[in-house]
């Protein structure tokens, strides 16, 4: 949190591990510790902790770590809201008239969530789920989508795409849109992968990015890597990861620049998103300096 009013600079969300609780000093010190370096990034002042579903007496116990944490990054912890059985409770207040012991019901919709539902942004059970959203398709789609690629090669020899860069603003455009509604063929997701081994094309791609808004890209290429074979897989996955990171989404982004790691680490593109998340380059800066490469590059 910053500002005058407090408004939210960064989110962070970190699964504790199974196993883990209230007495368990090493394991929530190392997760108070994550959680304090993260947001020492920002420009904020301040923190709130959220304790989501945790054992009686964990959201006390992790508060006293992370206040601790916080305060050797020159951050304060303002509050721990302790979140269990669909009912919340302040774990500073001591008032039992504002914050009664057995708490209050978790509202059904709030500012919150109306404002993360219009920018696209989803909740997920775990990060099992999370990773899902960039998963590899099943071996059997992984094989069409060869076969396909096999098709399209010719037309990505010597570097030439068959496509200038109004065909690119378009398939990039048809892509947003019908991934958006779950239609993404799997030829145009082929083809999205495929063209993007041209460095002309991802930087389109990032000004596109700017342009139509990352929470869009974070949809497409989540749904073009579930569909390509690991061959063409890295480009799409650094991108998810970008546009991932761009959103807020930055376990997201970590999975889906893991995942590209381990498929190319050497790929250009992935070594870029990479050094980003890595250096921890808050969002807005990596925004604006995108914003001025697409402008040189014009």
């Amino acid at each position: 949190l910053g500002g005058a009013s407090s408004r939210i600079r960064l989110t962070l969300r970190l699964d504790i591990p199974a196993g883990a609780g209230a007495d368990d000093d090493e394991t929530l010190g190392a997760v108070a510790e994550a959680l304090a370096s993260g947001a020492s990034r920002t420009d904020g002042d301040r923190a709130m902790l959220v304790v989501l579903d945790g054992d009686e007496g964990l959201a006390v116990a992790l508060s006293g770590h992370v206040r601790d944490s916080l305060t050797t990054h020159g951050c304060a912890l303002v509050d721990t809201v302790d979140v269990r059985g669909g009912r919340y409770r302040s774990v500073e207040c001591t008032d039992p008239d504002c914050c009664p012991a057995q708490g209050r019901p978790v509202p059904e919709s709030s500012a919150i969530v109306a404002a993360a539902v219009s920018q696209g942004t989803m909740i997920h059970a775990d990060r099992a789920d999370l990773a899902a959203e960039v998963s590899a398709p099943d071996d059997a789609h992984a094989d069409r989508a060869r076969r396909v690629a096999a098709l399209l090669t010719s037309t990505l020899a010597h570097g030439s795409i068959g496509l200038d860069e109004d065909d690119i603003e378009a398939l990039l455009d048809r892509g947003c849109a019908a991934a958006e509604d779950g239609r993404l063929g799997l030829d145009d997701a082929v083809r999205l992968a495929m063209v993007l081994r041209v460095g002309e094309v991802r930087d389109q791609a990032y000004g596109h990015m700017l342009t139509v808004g990352a929470h869009r890209h974070r949809v497409l290429w989540g749904a073009v890597c579930r569909q390509v074979h690991d061959e063409i897989a890295a480009a799409p996955l650094a991108l998810a990861a970008l546009a991932a990171y761009l959103t807020g989404a930055g376990t997201l982004a970590t999975v889906a620049i893991e995942r590209a790691r381990r498929l190319h680490a050497d790929h250009a593109c992935v070594r870029l998103v990479s050094d980003v998340l890595l250096a921890g380059i808050p969002p807005g800066v990596v925004r604006d300096a995108l914003a001025r490469s697409v402008l040189d590059d014009r």
